[in-house]
């Protein structure tokens, strides 16, 4: 019995997860970040939003917003630009392994002096864990 109902658990999360990264979905997602201490605080908010133009492959758009206070040094930072991942492996898995990477144009302004304009490019292996057919869980390993 104990084995019928695993069995049929782990049929039910196969289905449950199939078809998380096909041609025609959405991605929509983002982080948040705070941190403060004494005398310290960075706030930073990145949403972005993608569609898959094939099986496995989303292109998209970020944009981003952080603030940074250390003392009296503060630093607003606002950037935007596109991205694309490909998702590698089984779509009927819950766990994906991904190549994600961007490219961020941004201003930044210290201080309240003129803004500085930037470019970012970001290139980052990752892995997803799709907890069921809409959401995800995601972890990148890169350095901005």
């Amino acid at each position: 019995m104990k084995k019928m109902i695993f069995a049929g658990a782990l049929t039910l999360l196969t289905f449950i997860t199939k078809a998380q990264t096909e041609k025609g979905d959405w991605l929509i997602g983002g982080n948040l970040n705070f941190k403060a201490a004494k005398h310290t605080t960075d706030f930073g908010i990145h949403p972005n939003a993608g569609y898959f133009f094939a099986d496995n492959f989303a292109a998209g758009g970020n944009i981003g917003l952080d603030y940074s206070k250390v003392g009296d040094y503060k630093q607003t930072t606002f950037s935007a630009g596109p991205f694309a991942r490909y998702y590698v492996g089984d779509m009927a898995k819950p766990f994906r392994p991904f190549i994600h990477t961007e490219v961020n144009f941004g201003t930044f302004k210290t201080n309240g002096a003129s803004s500085i304009s930037s470019t970012a490019f970001y290139l980052a292996p990752g892995a997803a864990y799709f907890l069921n057919k809409n959401v995800s869980l995601e972890a990148l390993a890169g350095y901005p």
